[in-house]
């Protein structure tokens, strides 16, 4: 941020001190001094979630300026992200996981992404829980 500051990039110092503040507000609402690099994560993976469903509104809406806005925010979010995992290292995850808990029903499903979850903040929740459920309805 500071070098947004300094380089008076107003549009980045914004975004910065705007995911700062959802920072805070989460070390806030977990009484704490610091938030845990996996709730930080999630944290930054729900504003990547906000903006793209404000860009896919904004383009339907044709608001050529909020697509923009929302484009760099994103872009400038998952600067950083961990890199999430690829598909096959998912899989591999999902499999482990599901024999560790012995789950064999997709109604076990919530335990198994919960377990992947917590052992791998940076997975992509939507593709894991394809994974999972086509491997528990064996797909």
């Amino acid at each position: 941020m500071t070098a947004a500051l300094r380089a008076q990039d107003r549009r980045r110092k914004d975004a910065l001190s705007f995911l700062l503040a959802q920072l805070q507000t989460a070390a806030i609402n977990r009484r704490a001094e610091e938030v845990p690099d996996a709730e930080a994560v999630s944290v930054l993976q729900k504003q990547v979630r906000q903006r793209e469903e404000s860009l896919e509104a904004a383009r339907k809406a044709g608001r050529a300026e909020l697509v923009e806005a929302n484009e760099y925010e994103v872009g400038l979010i998952r600067q950083y992200l961990p890199q999430p995992l690829s598909e096959e290292a998912t899989r591999a995850l999902a499999t482990a996981v599901i024999a560790e808990i012995g789950a064999s029903e997709v109604k076990e499903m919530g335990r198994v992404m919960a377990e992947a979850a917590k052992r791998e903040p940076s997975v992509d929740k939507g593709l894991l829980a394809r994974i999972v459920r086509a491997q528990l309805t064996g797909g």
